[in-house]
């Protein structure tokens, strides 16, 4: 007959599945947040112990046997994970801007309507027709836009278009979009598919 172990204080020691079938029913029966984090942890635990027979193979084959094992490389590129600094501008439909047919963009869509819709526009060549961009402190545009090819890496977002100024930015014509594309500048931002 196998002896039940003692504790120092002379009381017996509960086998591990008593221990754990009694936290758990403490756990589930009192409802917060830390009490649900901390019986997910534990119910997890017991799955690994479960199916290893105790927790140190499931550690000792992502340590090594060490305290702090190997790190393995990323198959995910810094720029997928976080994206690129880009040079980034804006433009809005004006002749001084784009070309001729200022509201037409190279898809042959009108980015005046897309924009009046609420889709954000972006113009690029570093990205194909159609991709979803997120840039830092102005959000997220679709690709619908080619830029001069002088400019390879540069995003150049669709800043809107005016009424009075679709014909070209005369003296006197109120071009708020127009405006906000020159002050706007140039930045360096983040800037990452989605």
């Amino acid at each position: 007959m196998k002896r039940q172990p003692r504790h120092l204080d002379g009381t017996f020691a509960k086998s591990y599945k008593t221990v754990l079938r009694e936290i758990l029913r403490q756990l589930f029966t009192r409802k917060s947040y830390y009490t649900f984090t901390l019986g997910s942890i534990i119910v997890l635990l017991t799955a690994i112990t479960l199916y290893y027979g105790s927790i140190k193979p499931f550690i000792s084959q992502f340590t090594d046997n060490k305290i702090i094992g190997p790190v393995k490389a990323q198959t995910v590129s810094k720029e997928e994970m976080f994206g690129t600094i880009r040079e980034v501008t804006m433009y809005s439909s004006t002749p001084e801007q784009t070309d001729n047919t200022p509201c037409i963009a190279a898809n042959n869509q009108d980015v005046c309507i897309l924009w009046k819709n609420g889709q954000n526009i972006c113009a690029t060549n570093a990205f194909p027709l159609g991709t979803k961009l997120k840039v830092d402190k102005l959000g997220t545009c679709l690709v619908d836009d080619r830029m001069n090819d002088r400019f390879s890496n540069r995003i150049d977002w669709y800043a809107g278009y005016d009424d009075d100024c679709l014909d070209g930015v005369d003296q006197g014509d109120v071009c708020p979009n127009y405006d906000r594309a020159l002050n706007f500048g140039l930045q360096k931002l983040l800037v990452s598919e989605e």
